[in-house]
């Protein structure tokens, strides 16, 4: 009989050495980061200056040795996978504080008229919210955490749900719809009713069922109907941080004039460093303190090791936006429709990298492109063929769902097997199962929820 049982088993595996960490970390790093690293590293160490003439400076001497070997080496030894390079371990924190659900409505509460140990209960029932805005935890559960009466938590939380956006801290969908038509005086109106009885035939949109059960004419439901529709199903998301986190595009994509789009590096505001001529004189100067020279050698090995990472940053960078541009010339023609299906093993093999390194180079960067400013991730997609023989982005397919939903008649739309053939007639070869998992993406209703019906 087949059970558990526990075994045990010898492999050896590179461990990547601290010089290794610091540079895969500032191979990854977004340009805002690298900054600030370079920033806190001047700071520590004396021997790195930064270069205010234009003239280039070179390295100090001695053998050059290879960033890129290294990395491959190391991913190549250890197995290490694309979708774990993209776990992005921020080396600074945020400077902006974002404006949270959980922020935003603690600062209602302090404002409260009441008791401290209500306001305790406050923040514990919106420490319960989850994204949404919706309650979690039940009255009882908080109440053993504050060590409060179960009706006392049921009155805080009724203080909660009055603030603002109407909504918040609901229980469950009917709930909240509820707590939106209280807060426009509708609690006794029609809206109300169907919520409170037929919101399953609402999801449906059998209105016809709803007049007869209800007993009201199919106008009136149609109305309400058109009015419950208009509520937010999670009002947390009104609340989600309206201010967009600040990025700084590392590549510009330009057209030159040779009618073709070439790749820029961004180095502005990126610190050329160099080592202080002045510490290699105390270095090379005859009868120098040992210990004074050896922690010179120590931050000369260091500040050289971060130029050398951050050159090779630069070029790995710069290397894999030359390959993106050049393989998606459609693109910058003729916009996403134009995106054709391109992995990084592809931009790897072309500027002869390991593929986990184009998966940390690109991570956390942008491309300034005539469509905007883009996350470098964002040009591999996957692809699918079409009826001429070739190939298409899944971001094309997307967008011609976008086009063709926009296009239908609201009082008749299109049912996913529906849009395969219109996608079909378009050289698009998707299936349904494609269809209805890129429709959920991108945030379309199913076509009996899309429908309207027309008030008799």
């Amino acid at each position: 009989m087949p059970g558990i049982e526990q075994t045990h088993a010898l492999s050896v595996q590179q461990a990547p050495s601290p010089l290794m960490q610091r540079s895969l970390q500032i191979l990854q790093a977004s340009l805002s980061e690298l900054k600030h690293l370079v920033g806190n590293e001047m700071r520590v160490n004396p021997t790195l200056e930064e270069v205010t003439s234009s003239r280039d400076f070179s390295l100090l001497g001695g053998e050059p040795f290879s960033l890129q070997e290294e990395w491959d080496t190391y991913f190549v030894q250890s197995n290490f996978s694309s979708l774990a390079a993209e776990q992005h371990h921020h080396l600074i924190n945020s400077l902006i504080e974002a404006s949270t659900l959980q922020s935003s409505l603690r600062k209602e509460v302090v404002l409260m008229e009441t008791k401290a140990e209500d306001i305790s209960i406050a923040l514990l029932i919106i420490g319960s919210l989850n994204e949404a805005g919706y309650l979690e935890a039940s009255v009882e559960e908080i109440a053993s955490l504050a060590k409060a009466r179960p009706e006392d938590v049921d009155a805080v939380l009724r203080q909660v749900q009055s603030l603002d956006p109407a909504g918040i801290a609901a229980r469950n969908l009917q709930e909240c719809l509820l707590l939106q038509l209280r807060r426009q005086g509708k609690a006794t109106h029609l809206e109300s009713r169907i919520v409170k009885l037929c919101l399953n035939q609402l999801a449906h949109r059998r209105f016809k069922e709803i007049a007869r059960v209800l007993q009201v004419p199919l106008a009136q439901v149609c109305r309400a109907a058109n009015h419950i529709a208009q509520l937010e199903p999670r009002p947390g998301r009104i609340l989600e941080d309206s201010v967009e986190p600040f990025v700084t595009a590392e590549v510009t994509v330009r057209k030159g004039r040779d009618g073709e789009y070439h790749p820029i590096l961004n180095n502005a505001g990126l610190p050329r460093l160099r080592i202080n001529s002045l510490y290699r004189e105390l270095l090379s100067r005859e009868g120098s303190n040992r210990e004074v020279r050896e922690y010179i050698q120590k931050k000369i090995r260091a500040g050289l090791f971060l130029i050398r990472s951050i050159q090779k940053r630069q070029q790995t960078i710069l290397g894999a936006a030359e390959q993106i541009v050049i393989r998606q010339q459609k693109f910058f023609e003729e916009g996403f429709t134009g995106l054709y299906p391109m992995t990084m093993g592809e931009i790897a093999k072309a500027i002869g990298v390991h593929e986990t390194t184009v998966s940390r180079a690109v991570s956390g960067k942008y491309m300034d492109t005539p469509y905007g400013v883009l996350a470098m991730r964002r040009f591999f997609t996957s692809g699918y063929r079409t009826k001429s023989g070739g190939f298409t982005s899944s971001e094309s397919v997307r967008e011609e769902i976008l086009r063709i939903v926009a296009g239908e008649d609201r009082y008749n739309p299109f049912r996913d097997q529906e849009i395969v053939a219109l996608l079909r007639g378009r050289g698009l070869l998707a299936t349904r199962r494609i269809v209805a998992k890129y429709r959920v993406q991108l945030s379309i209703l199913p076509s009996y929820l899309r429908k309207k019906v027309p008030a008799p």
